[in-house]
């Protein structure tokens, strides 16, 4: 079995019946009168399990299907062309293949090659004469902050059977260079 061979979603865990409950300007808290005031929401803890500073039960689940319907939404799902964010509503197109353009014209060119050459996100990869490479377009939350970085996991399983990961930061925001460890300072810019 492949540990890395999964998709994500996400979902709302609260008790307050307020389903994709992100916002952070107007946070209700998640659990009703466990953290029903400002003071509990900011210092308390949630039944005396979780800090609720800590606590953000808000997730966005998006799917990238070729139709709005649920015949279609599973289907991607099934695909693993998903993935989950904790409140932004971002949009990220991924895919590998061995023959993608570094540059395509635009997300459409890159969505369209995607599919014809490669294997969108959550797909598998085989038969390969050659390492794969990757495309990857994102676009921030319309009402958000700017991106920061896209980050590529590569996770593998090493010939001991245990499990391997590296951070690979492959585009970012303003000037930065990466260091001479190979990490991205952070951004000099607050994001507001």
């Amino acid at each position: 079995m492949n540990p890395y061979q999964f998709g994500f979603t996400g979902g709302t865990d609260n008790h307050n019946g307020l389903p994709a409950d992100v916002a952070e300007n107007d946070y209700v808290g998640s659990h009703g009168p466990a953290d029903g005031s400002l003071e509990a929401r900011r210092t308390g803890e949630i039944d005396g399990w979780i800090k609720a500073k800590e606590s953000s039960p808000g997730s966005i689940a998006a799917v990238w299907a070729t139709r709005n319907t649920r015949g279609a939404i599973w289907d991607a799902m099934a695909a693993r062309e998903s993935f989950v964010t904790s409140g932004p509503r971002i949009k990220v197109r991924f895919f590998g293949g061995a023959d993608l353009d570094a540059s395509p014209a635009n997300a459409r060119a890159l969505v369209e090659q995607g599919y014809r050459v490669g294997v969108p996100m959550g797909g598998i990869i085989t038969g390969l004469p050659r390492s794969p490479t990757f495309t990857v377009w994102a676009s921030k939350d319309p009402d958000g902050a700017n991106l920061d970085r896209v980050q590529i996991i590569k996770g593998w399983v090493d010939a001991k059977g245990e499990p391997q990961d590296q951070v690979i930061d492959v585009v970012w925001s303003g000037d930065r260079k990466p260091g001479k460890d190979g990490r991205l300072p952070r951004s000099a810019t607050r994001w507001t």
